[in-house]
């Protein structure tokens, strides 16, 4: 990311232009955590566009391996925290934290079709709040009359 500053005086060269800049080192978003109700496991994602990744378990101890901007921990523990360093292409060295908690996913869109009369074939897709992207669906029937046919 770069920030460009156009700074100018007046034609009359009598005047100064001056311009301030104080940055904060920092990134973009907070690192978050994806785990199911009745999973083992949670999905930890840090910000994206840092240069660097390592992850550190409970205990501030360094998971090795663990250099990616996604963890995935198996078994996972709702309420554990992590911590992620990270550094930016600029150089600048982060820390920030995630705590594994369960998540909460809303329905915002549903579609589906159904191949056979009475629903007992189709697909649905299903794009959720709280998640990252659309998921599809296919279920077919196994039993009754619909079974092994194809329904036009």
């Amino acid at each position: 990311m770069y920030l460009l500053i156009l700074v100018g005086g007046c034609t009359q060269s009598g005047h100064w232009g001056y311009a301030y800049v104080d940055a904060e080192c920092g990134g973009i978003g907070t690192p978050y955590a994806n785990m199911c109700s009745g999973s083992n496991f949670a999905t930890l994602v840090a910000p994206t566009g840092f240069t660097n990744y390592q992850w550190y378990d409970p205990s501030g101890n360094l998971i090795t391996g663990a250099t990616n901007d996604t963890l995935i921990q198996t078994p996972a523990v709702p309420g554990t925290t992590y911590s992620v360093s990270m550094v930016s292409p600029g150089g600048c060295a982060l820390t920030q934290t995630v705590t594994i908690g369960f998540t909460t996913v809303n329905i915002i869109n549903l579609n589906s079709t159904s191949s056979c009369a009475g629903g007992n074939s189709g697909t649905a897709s299903v794009q959720a709040n709280g998640s990252n992207g659309i998921y599809t669906y296919v279920w077919t029937s196994t039993s009754g009359p619909n079974a092994g046919t194809l329904c036009q």
